[in-house]
């Protein structure tokens, strides 16, 4: 007894697509075409998974995914907007200076994400309100889960819609 299952090739002709009611759609033949159609969908997924692999602590800037491990013992400028930014990373903790006052805690970097491990601290110096409010700024993005990748010596801090571009001191 013959079913009507399609046994197709996934090409554009259509003498390729036969059931095997059809005198031409041999046993071999459709086993053949079968195992073609999987021999596709194997190459396909190796190759999505290799995508995957070769995406992961990579950024579409050329950058890779730091661990914390790789800052420890190294210091950051970001010279875009004077004041200049100092972030600074120790086994223990990581600071930033911002031009008024210190901001201090601990943090990681799993998978790209920076992620604090409690709130900051902070000196309380009277600077003038403009530097006070980068201070603000700079503690809320960083308690944003930024995403961050190290090409070289730039280590880059991006959310959606604020980016901190900090060179290796």
């Amino acid at each position: 007894k013959v079913d009507n299952e399609v046994a197709h090739n996934e090409g554009n002709n259509d003498d390729d697509h036969r059931t095997k009611d059809t005198p031409d759609a041999s046993p071999a033949r459709v086993t053949f075409v079968r195992m073609r159609s999987h021999i596709r969908i194997m190459t396909a997924l190796a190759l999505a998974s290799a995508l995957t692999l070769s995406a992961c602590g990579s950024s579409g800037d050329g950058g890779t995914a730091p661990t914390y491990a790789d800052l420890i013992d190294k210091q950051f400028i970001d010279e875009s907007a004077p004041p200049i930014i100092e972030m600074t990373f120790l086994a223990d903790s990581f600071s930033v200076n911002a031009g008024c006052n210190t901001l201090a805690g601990g943090a990681t970097i799993i998978g790209g994400v920076f992620t604090l491990d409690g709130p900051l601290a902070s000196t309380k110096m009277a600077c003038d309100e403009e530097l006070m409010q980068r201070d603000d700024r700079l503690a809320q993005f960083l308690a944003s889960s930024p995403t961050v990748t190290l090409d070289g010596t730039t280590l880059t801090f991006t959310s959606a819609d604020t980016t901190y571009t900090f060179t290796q001191r």
